[in-house]
């Protein structure tokens, strides 16, 4: 009998090669991503910002996680989709809206999220599902688990051998840490022994060498980021950790740690609501003007409106935490016990439903006196939020079929979705504006604007509106310089980063806008004020007397007069003077008219003379700010 060899059949060679290709392109085209971010998150810190760059890489990564996930055998689905579409949106933002505080601090969690759950239920490892204990669950996983139990799969894709070999992987993942330390030693002696101009003009390219230490740290930051997002993705597609976030895990997880009796979480509650009812019935006056519109006499607006928000948070947060302790820890052996958590967590959300509807009568009465601004909205988004969180918890207590989590989640889903495309902060701005002008035609004295937050921190979807507050007519001269002052330097700093990579679409429409405004129109007279310095302030008696140099210039043919005009911010004003518009007077002739000679450039020292508001303090203080602006005599 002859002897019979055993074959083992072998994957055909292009089965092979494309196993190992699409990997090995998916990591490199990774770590391009994540140089990208690194190179968005190094330019902040050096003052910089490419929010183009930011749409681009962010785009690319959800595109690529998709496209590469639908090659390895992912399937479309409804959270595939919808986390696609965050992703796309979180990255959207950055390009039109620009790379301010707020809004990206809040999209960079969305785009966490959004990339960690594309990966998870392109492979079917999510739930399908918006129960909350299993919803948490697979955040958890998603975000925490799968990107670091895959962690090596960059340096094993990039660095696997075409026979499967380990000892040759390790080598060459040796060789180039070897490489790589050669590298840095090499530089290191380089710049020590260019001390010597023959041995440095050998090592001289027509290469900024400054910026060689940035781009080592961006690159050694690069690696680390691109294994945790290829972690996530290979975690996913080997299907890890499967049962962690099943609803049968989910539903062990919860019956387990229900371990605290019903008794021990009742007590503290039952003394909580005893404690709102006292606070409720003696406050209840001063609580209730805000609906009124009415201030309560010892309160300012300011003073009342933000009274409430320290007292609301406090009570939120315990309301809030208590409801959940309850949900997930207390025992619920017999009805009794579940009776008593709903009657619980009823009267807490009523409780907290009062205080939030008084504390967002209060933020609408704030609004109509000092105007609105990004963390007044924001506040009342998220109490309106809070407000639908413990509505429907309360409802949930009595309809069953009624869930606080998909709720919450469908609604903050759909304004993530939608706040991007709203242009927030334009309409801020016009409201603002808006506010102003109202009040200027009523003949409001204390009508006031902050010019500084329209445009700085607003930024360039404000700027529109700005313009169009300037060329109104309505400002009174020292506002307006400021304001000019203010669009000029947006104007300035537009026109030295106008690359595609650095402005946002709102930067390129604000630009445009500023160029064909009326900003740079010379001054019919001709005057114009170069400098402004304060040389001296003092109080005598009722009289705050400031003295100031002020330098002229007169482009016209002939001889100008002009009243000079001083602006102090409130900051600055109050406590000091009771006026924040003060008129110049000659320090020679006190005359309010000032002239200035034909085609001349002349410095000039004038006085303004304000009445003191009786703050001693103020009288010793550093010297105040002012604006000095002018107008014309005649006007």
């Amino acid at each position: 009998m002859e002897d019979q060899v055993l074959t083992i059949p072998q994957e055909p060679e292009e089965t092979n090669l494309k196993e190992r290709t699409i990997p090995f392109v998916h990591a490199i085209l990774l770590l391009i991503v994540a140089y990208t971010y690194m190179t968005v998150l190094f330019a902040v810190f050096q003052d910089k910002s490419y929010p183009a760059l930011l749409f681009i890489g962010n785009t690319a990564l959800f595109m690529l996680t998709f496209v590469f996930g639908m090659i390895s055998g992912g399937k479309v689905n409804a959270v595939s989709i919808l986390s696609l579409l965050f992703g796309l949106v979180s990255g959207a933002n950055a390009w039109i809206n620009g790379l301010n505080f707020l809004p990206v601090y809040i999209y960079f969690h969305v785009m966490i999220l959004s990339y960690t759950f594309l990966a998870l239920s392109m492979f079917g490892n999510h739930n399908r599902t918006l129960n909350g204990g299993m919803l948490f669950l697979d955040a958890v996983k998603a975000t925490f688990i799968y990107p670091f139990a895959s962690f090596s799969a960059l340096f094993t894709t990039l660095f696997r051998p075409s026979k499967g070999s380990k000892k040759f992987g390790k080598a060459v993942l040796l060789t180039v840490l070897g490489v790589v330390i050669a590298f840095f030693l090499c530089l290191i002696s380089i710049a020590l022994l260019s001390y010597d101009p023959a041995f440095k003009e050998i090592f001289t390219f027509d290469f900024d060498w400054d910026d060689v230490p940035l781009t080592v740290i961006k690159i050694l930051f690069t690696v680390p980021l691109a294994a945790l997002l290829l972690g996530a993705f290979v975690s996913s597609k080997a299907h890890k950790a499967e049962r962690m976030s099943s609803p049968e895990a989910a539903a062990s997880f919860t019956e387990r740690i229900k371990k605290i009796p019903a008794v021990v979480l009742m007590i503290p509650v039952v003394s909580l609501l005893v404690i709102y009812c006292i606070f409720f019935f003696t406050q209840w006056g001063t609580y209730t003007a805000a609906f009124s519109g009415i201030l309560p006499s010892d309160f300012t607006a300011a003073e009342y409106a933000r009274s409430g928000f320290f007292e609301l948070c406090g009570v939120a947060f315990i309301n809030a935490v208590l409801g959940v302790v309850m949900g997930l820890f207390m025992k619920q052996s017999d009805r009794a016990s579940v009776l008593l958590r709903k009657l619980a967590n009823s009267l807490l959300a009523i409780a907290t439903l009062v205080l939030i509807s008084t504390a967002l009568s209060k933020m609408i009465l704030y609004v109509q006196r000092f105007d609105l601004t990004v963390l007044r909205l924001f506040v009342s988004v998220v109490l309106v939020l809070i407000a639908v969180g413990f509505l429907t918890s309360l409802l949930s207590q009595w309809i069953k079929p009624i869930k606080v989590t998909p709720v919450l989640v469908v609604l903050v889903g759909l304004l993530l979705l939608v706040t991007p495309f709203l242009n927030v902060r334009g309409r801020i701005a016009k409201y603002n504006v808006d506010a102003y002008l109202a009040r200027a035609e009523q003949g409001i004295l204390s009508n006031k604007i902050d010019t500084g937050y329209l445009v700085s921190d607003l930024g360039s979807a404000a700027i529109p509106d700005a313009v169009r507050l300037l060329e109104s007519g309505k400002l009174r001269p020292a506002y307006e310089t400021r304001l000019e002052e203010q669009l000029a330097e947006h104007a300035e700093y537009l026109k030295n980063h106008n690359t595609f990579l650095e402005q946002s679409l709102f930067d390129r429409r604000a630009l445009n806008c500023l160029l064909n405004s009326s900003l740079y129109r010379p001054a019919a007279s001709g005057i114009e004020i170069k400098s402004a310095t304060l040389n001296s302030f003092e109080v005598q008696g009722d009289t705050v007397v400031f003295t100031c140099e002020v330098e002229i210039i007169n482009t016209s043919k002939e001889i100008q007069s002009f009243q000079l005009i001083g602006l102090f911010q409130p900051d600055q004003q109050n406590g000091l003077i009771q006026e924040n518009e003060l008129v110049a007077q000659d320090s020679e002739t006190h005359s309010t008219v000032l002239t200035a000679n034909a085609e001349s450039n002349q410095r000039i020292i004038v006085v303004f003379l304000g009445t003191f508001a009786g703050n001693p303090e103020k009288q010793n203080r550093n010297a105040p700010e002012i604006l000095v602006s002018y107008k014309d005599s005649n006007a």
